[in-house]
């Protein structure tokens, strides 16, 4: 248990566990970010994230569309529903 351990001052934080993922998705940034939030309405939570010195340049509704269709896609493709709860 992670109390057992942290002894520090500070803050920690316990995530809940997910399913499997391949290391080749999974990433970690790190630094001031825009955040676009998909308000479509469709059925799995989104969101896009880009730096924000570059954020003028973002154009994410084609890029939430494309994610649309290929979860849509390979949920029929697979027979299987989208696996998480988000997609980010």
């Amino acid at each position: 248990m992670i109390e057992d351990w942290y002894k520090g001052e500070g803050n920690y934080f316990i995530f809940r566990e997910t399913p499997p993922i391949s290391t080749y998705i999974y990433s970690v940034a790190v630094g001031p970010y825009a955040e676009f939030v998909n308000e479509s309405g469709f059925k799995v939570p989104m969101r896009i994230l880009c730096r924000k010195t570059k954020s003028a340049l973002a154009d994410p509704l084609p890029k939430f569309k494309l994610i649309e269709d290929a979860i849509t896609f390979f949920e029929g493709f697979f027979s299987c529903p989208f696996p998480f709860n988000k997609y980010d």
